[in-house]
């Protein structure tokens, strides 16, 4: 989750949300069903702090909830 840019850019895979906030994704992909699309935020962590990948997820849950 991010609130705004740095350095000038923002990732091409930012999803805006509400109050000038965006979710970012390690990876995006979108399935399609026969019935409709899906998207997927895919995001990997490599180090073994569990309760920040436990905020961090709760956190996006959080905003897509909205």
């Amino acid at each position: 989750m991010a609130t705004g840019k740095k350095n000038g850019f923002r990732a091409a895979s930012a999803i805006p949300m509400s109050n000038q906030q965006y979710l970012v994704a390690d990876a995006l992909c979108m399935l399609q069903t026969p019935i409709r699309k899906e998207l997927y935020a895919i995001e990997v962590y490599r180090k073994e702090d569990t309760n920040r990948i436990h905020k961090s997820l709760f956190q996006h849950l959080m905003t897509l909830a909205e």
